[in-house]
């Protein structure tokens, strides 16, 4: 697969600072994997797999111009069987990392994971299912992880099921966060001192179905040790380093669904707490880019042969923002959307409109900063959409 976009300044224009400023990412990746089942004497698979994927780039910020590429590769054997109550399973792994800069060599890694893990899953009665994992990582730059986790099932009654689950788990620093996927690397100073991110998480579901009608209600925590953050370290510089503090995060899901012969409704909820450690003051803040609340209903009528008709509302409440010159809380928004598909035959025609409001962040302040920011952005983070009103159509050919 390969891809090419352009951005920044459109041709004769410049930026703030009265210079062009091209924007252009040239990607390419490609992917294999294979997976070989075997029986393994009574009630025994064995599981092979093995995989390789690398992604290669060709970036272009200004008169800046980074290329390199990211190999990741997996390989995993796996012993599954089951045995009176229980379903188990035992295995082992090692994955490879790796990156290779042609331009910011400092930037260069090779990772080494070899891992192992167990898992087991019991039927305690006809209502209790208990299921419990362990798996120890040793990874080459940061050390040994081990990560449990557990999760108890009861389900009372048919229509009835509950889950609660808890657990841990690591990530390995790279340079590769989400501020410098898209701005680059340039401005990066060079990684050293850094530790693994922990995270512990918990989570508790239950479910209802009857009839027409099905709900689902989630509440779930985490906290974040050591989480990797983005610092500003100079007027053009910027550097990658473990918060002060952990992140913490709470919230809840409801999701609701109604269906009866052709039609369908299905009306979801989003409550999100996330707080960190100001980076720039004392105490806490919200994490930026996280609305509290995000809602949606989706309608729809459907017959195989004749074709289909929905409508969508989506709801995004008021987020905090961060490094934005403009305002520190973005303004929660309403969005609308239509699809309609009338079928003859093998043909399919079809019309799509999102976003029938016209909602555009650029309505409610400027997308471009009057400076450039530490880290080279010459536009302020998307909290809302960019596009405007989007309507398509077409024709699809059914075999």
């Amino acid at each position: 697969m390969a891809e090419d976009r352009q951005g920044g300044t459109t041709p004769g224009a410049v930026a703030p600072d009265g210079q062009p400023f091209p924007e252009e990412i040239a990607s390419w990746r490609l992917d294999a994997g294979t997976v070989v089942r075997l029986p393994w004497g009574k009630n025994r698979l064995l599981t092979l797999r093995g995989s390789v994927s690398h992604r290669g780039e060709d970036r272009t910020f200004g008169d800046v111009n980074e290329r390199g590429g990211r190999t990741t590769s997996l390989a995993e054997a796996a012993l599954v069987s089951t045995a009176g109550r229980h379903t188990w399973l035992v295995g082992a792994a090692l994955q490879q990392d790796r990156y290779d800069a042609r331009d910011l060599p400092r930037f260069d890694y090779s990772f080494a994971t070899p891992g192992i893990f167990a898992q087991d899953e019991v039927t305690l009665s006809s209502k209790w299912t208990l299921g419990a994992s362990a798996r120890l990582d040793h990874h080459s730059a940061y050390g040994t992880f081990a990560s449990p986790r557990l999760s108890l099932l009861y389900k009372p009654a048919p229509e009835w099921a509950a889950r609660l689950s808890a657990g841990t788990g690591f990530f390995a620093p790279t340079p590769f966060i989400e501020q410098t996927e898209e701005t680059g690397l340039q401005r990066v100073r060079p990684l050293r001192n850094l530790r693994a991110e922990r995270a512990r998480s918990a989570s508790f579901d239950t479910t209802w179905n009857r009839g027409p009608f099905e709900v689902v209600a989630t509440v779930y925590g985490s906290r974040v040790r050591d989480p990797i953050e983005r610092r500003i370290a100079g007027p053009e510089a910027v550097e990658i380093v473990n918060a002060e503090g952990p992140v913490r995060t709470w919230g809840t899901e409801l999701l609701a669904r109604y269906r009866v012969e052709d039609f369908l409704v299905l009306a979801t909820h989003e409550y999100t707490r996330s707080t960190e450690v100001d980076p720039e003051g004392s105490g806490r803040r919200e994490v930026p880019l996280t609305p509290r609340h995000s809602t949606s209903l989706n309608a729809i009528w459907e017959q195989e042969k004749r074709g289909r008709i929905g409508i969508e509302v989506y709801y995004t409440a008021r987020q905090p923002l961060e490094e934005n010159p403009y305002r520190r809380t973005g303004r929660g928004y309403l969005q609308f959307g239509v699809l309609a598909e009338r079928r003859f035959g093998r043909v399919h025609l079809f019309v799509n409109a999102e976003n029938l409001g016209n909602i555009r962040q650029s309505r409610y302040e400027p997308l471009v900063r009057p400076s450039r920011a530490p880290d080279g952005r010459w536009t302020v983070d998307a909290w809302a959409p960019l596009g405007g009103r989007v309507i398509n159509g077409g024709m699809r050919l059914m075999f």
